[in-house]
């Protein structure tokens, strides 16, 4: 595992969601209600303002630094404490918030606040551990050598580039600097003088390497009456920008103090003459800014160019006319190469068989990054002996000496806003080439609270498109089919980030299996794990996320109710024999986000099903219930479908396979609580009537799939259809598909108060459905029919 780089700004953005929770007012009343020392919550703010000041010198000093790496680490450890106990208070009065009746709510809310138990003494001595712990790490500052940063600018310690350089360094950019070169090369049809080439590209990729080769071609010298190469970096300052333009275009210095002066004199050095500049490594995306810096060079000749070497989109963004060039990774041999030359010094690698089988394996923990190469390849210069080789390639990256590698891509990180910081750091949870989906990942943002507490959740997907929309612009999230996918380096950074409070187990891989107490946050990849990993999952009691990823037989579900403090379980399997239990849920009160609970079939006893305690997961918005293979006891099915009556927060539900031939009532939408938004019914094939589904009072989108035995649909589909009580008065989409024997469809008496804002309608592969469609529905958009009569 790769030592730990625990950001300063990480742990920042991580104080702010503490700062935002302690102020809620859920926990300022039930300190009110429960005559908790409220002092002790001010004191926990004030400790924690201590500790922030001192965050970002630790962020520098924890590089080098391995006393003050644990001192992040500790310190972390004690802000999930802080969020575990705010959990706590959270769901204690949500809990009784939610069992209040609607009636006199505010009347038992207070009741129970007021209360006196054993609750409200283990909340209190846990806060005073939590401010002893923080005290004491506050203590130790002296001792670190830690000094109070009040939001200075931390140095970056890069070093600037120039246009001089070697053009056999270059691999496999042939074709990008063709195509730079022939933007350059072309006068645009528009009426704009001024052309913007933006190279956008990942830490380390080449975007310099390629400027400084398109710059020093011959073609481009002929073209250009001025060049001027700009090293810009992270500091923007218009005035020096300007400054270093001039000066780069002119033959005389200037002595000026004021940027209207450098503008004017710059103004007059290019009015007319055709020129190029490259500014390299820019990191300032303000348009106000870019607008004032460009607006002398636009007084250049039609056909004047500018080169902009970036590692965010967004600086492409901001800029008129421009012709955005990615550059992606070398291939595996052209990476060779540029190993190969730095590595065996002009040698013939081919003569030293045993170096040249390890180099190559070393050439793939690059995966295409040309600074990874050559860096790895310098490394091994001075290296003799194949077991030296060997070191390095066991070696995690970011654990080798003097590389530069790590400065490279960990600059990306470093100047992230604190609230991407957490945001990427917790992808580390994700395995190198995983493929991920943006609402996936936002999801699990929101469940962390990285996206805010307060707000509508459609207020906080907004926030977590944007940050998720920010990390591709920064190139740490690259688009992959439909998905996207962390460059295998960035991966590594991600897990250097987190250290050992995210980790990942992958069965063929026993390395990956150093699950600690502080571990928070975990992933599954493989079809099930050896004993000794699934035992190793009990040594993390606080564990708070837990990820099955692309094959789901983990042999670990029956260790799940040990796991108290678990917010994210995203698939649980029940096992059969030796298997899980359905109970193991039942301690699991804090999951939130989404839940598939599989092979319900195995389920023989349904007081376990109860005590699972589904309605007791307030946390939980979206629910799935599957079942596996033809049941034989539909009544059974029935019962045990009554016990997983979810809690009225769910917004998704989905059934599948379900083989009881009637649903239960807590689905027909009596519960006047019942949230649902999207339900799917899918294979049950017993069913032959539909539940009042009608009466669903937030139902945007039903689909109802592969039911064998449905052969009319009709009033009961409704239920009560009044004028105060319209049924599928929500309805967008609906969607009917594989129902083989369903005939006809009849339509409550008031059809003309049904599906009035029903905008899709889909009926696929019901070969025997004859009767007409519903006559009144005043917004559809679209109606699809496929393999039915009216086909």
């Amino acid at each position: 595992m790769a030592a730990a780089l625990v950001g300063g700004a990480f742990l920042s953005a991580s104080l702010q969601v503490l700062f935002d929770r302690l102020a809620s007012p859920k926990v300022v009343d039930f300190f009110k209600g429960r005559k908790l020392n409220s002092k002790l919550l001010e004191k926990l703010k004030i400790t924690m303002r201590s500790v922030k000041v001192l965050l970002d010198d630790a962020e520098e000093k924890q590089i080098t630094d391995g006393d003050v790496r644990k001192w992040l680490d500790d310190l972390k450890d004690a802000f999930y404490e802080a969020d575990d106990l705010l959990d706590k208070i959270a769901y204690a009065a949500l809990s009784s918030e939610m069992e209040a009746g609607p009636q006199n709510r505010i009347d038992r809310f207070w009741k129970f606040f007021s209360s006196q138990g054993p609750l409200e003494k283990e909340i209190e001595s846990k806060l005073e551990e939590i401010l002893e712990n923080l005290a004491y790490l506050v203590d130790q500052k002296s001792a670190l050598g830690l000094k109070e940063c009040l939001g200075e600018k931390l140095s970056s310690q890069k070093v600037q580039t120039s246009s001089v350089m070697d053009e056999s360094e270059v691999y496999g950019r042939q074709k990008d600097k063709e195509d730079i070169i022939q933007l350059l090369l072309s006068d645009d049809a528009n009426c704009n003088n001024l052309g913007l080439i933006p190279i956008v590209g990942m830490g380390g990729i080449g975007k310099t390497t390629v400027a400084q080769s398109v710059y020093n071609d011959s073609r481009v010298k002929e073209r250009f009456c001025f060049k001027a190469w700009i090293y810009v970096s992270e500091e923007f300052d218009v005035l020096k920008v300007t400054r270093s333009i001039l000066n780069g275009v002119s033959s005389t210095t200037h002595d000026l103090n004021s940027l209207d002066l450098f503008q004017v004199a710059l103004k007059n050095e290019l009015t007319d003459k055709k020129f190029l500049l490259v500014l390299d490594d820019v990191w300032n995306d303000r348009y106000d800014h870019w607008d004032i810096l460009l607006k002398p060079l636009k007084a250049g000749a039609k056909g004047s160019k500018i080169i902009v070497t970036t590692r965010l989109q967004s600086v492409a963004s901001v800029m008129e006319d421009v012709h955005t060039h990615h550059l992606k990774e070398i291939s595996e041999e052209e990476c060779w190469a540029l190993f190969s030359k730095h590595a065996f010094a002009g040698r013939n690698s081919s003569e030293y068989p045993k170096f040249q089988e390890i180099g190559r394996e070393i050439v793939k923990k690059c995966s295409g990054l040309p600074l990874a190469a050559k860096s790895l390849g310098s490394l091994l210069r001075s290296k003799r002996k194949p077991e030296e080789w060997d070191r390095i390639l066991k070696n995690d990256i970011w654990n080798l000496p003097k590389d530069n590698i790590l400065p490279a891509l960990r600059l990306s990180y470093h100047f992230l806003p604190s609230h991407l910081k957490q945001c990427f750091a917790y992808c580390a949870i994700f395995p190198q080439g995983y493929k991920f989906e943006k609402e996936e990942l936002i999801l699990l943002w929101m469940g962390e609270g990285f996206l805010g507490q307060a707000g509508f959740s459609m207020e906080r997907e907004v926030t977590g498109e944007e940050y998720f929309d920010d990390l591709v612009s920064r190139s740490f999230f690259n688009p992959y089919e439909d998905g996207f996918i962390m460059h295998d380096l960035i991966n590594d950074l991600a897990r250097s980030v987190a250290g050992e409070f995210c980790f990942q187990f992958n069965d063929g891989d026993d390395d990956s299996c150093k699950v600690t107490p502080r571990t928070r946050h975990l992933s599954v990849l493989g079809e099930s794990l050896r004993p000794n990993k699934s035992g190793a999952i009990t040594s993390a009691p606080l564990l708070r996320t837990f990820l099955s990823l692309r094959a789901y037989r983990a042999n670990i579900d029956s260790k799940m109710g040990k796991l108290a403090k678990l917010q994210k379980l995203n698939y649980f399997k029940i096992g059969k024999e030796s298997g899980s239990s359905i109970q193991e849920l039942g301690n699991l009160r804090q999951l939130r986000g989404r839940l598939v609970i599989s092979n319900l079939q195995n389920v023989m006893d349904v007081r376990e099903a109860l005590r699972a305690n589904i309605k007791g997961k307030i946390h939980l918005k979206e629910l799935k219930l599957v079942w596996k293979g033809d049941v034989d006891d539909s009544v059974h099915a029935r019962r045990l479908l009554e016990q997983l009556e979810p809690h009225e927060n769910v917004e998704t539900l989905t059934i599948r396979e379900y083989g009881g031939t009637r649903f239960p009532d807590w689905i027909d939408g009596r519960s006047p609580l019942l949230r649902i938004v999207t339900l799917m019914l899918d294979g049950c094939t017993h069913c032959c009537q539909l539940p009042p589904l009608g009466q669903l009072v937030h139902l945007k989108k039903l689909s109802i799939t592969d039911f064998s035995g449905i052969v009319s649909i009709g009033p009961e589909f409704y239920g009560r259809c009044t004028s105060m009580k319209k049924p599928f008065q929500c309805l967008e989409v609906l969607r009917f598909e594989k129902m083989p024997q369903w005939q006809e469809w009849v339509m409550c008496e008031n059809e003309e108060e049904v599906f009035h804002i029903l905008q899709r309608l889909y009926i696929i592969n019901c070969p025997a459905f004859k009767q007409s469609l519903p006559h009144h529905l005043p917004s559809l958009i679209t109606l699809e029919i496929k393999e039915s009569p009216f086909d």
